[in-house]
């Protein structure tokens, strides 16, 4: 069964509430935003998700079956998770 990561937290976005098609990224070190605008950072792990915020909060569950998050993911002391909203610059 494969491993999942879930992440939760308080919205990366001006609206407190929506949904968002975003791409999710997981990364071992903190991108430079300009890597992250220009989609050349290098990512462990990416998926697209509708991402629902409500009340200026969402969460996620990270990794599919179709999609798992590698093992050696869960190896790494830290990680960074990217969320990339696929209509517009914003990202956290």
């Amino acid at each position: 069964m494969p491993k999942g990561i879930e992440v939760s937290g308080k919205s990366p976005f001006e609206a407190s509430s929506g949904v968002f098609e975003v791409k999710i990224s997981i990364s071992q070190s903190k991108p430079l935003d300009d890597s992250i605008t220009n989609n050349s950072f290098n990512s462990l792990w990416k998926d697209n998700f509708h991402l629902k915020v409500s009340e200026g909060h969402f969460s996620e569950i990270l990794g599919t079956d179709s999609n798992p998050i590698p093992g050696n993911v869960f190896d790494l002391k830290s990680i960074w998770i990217i969320i990339q909203d696929q209509f517009s610059s914003i990202h956290t």
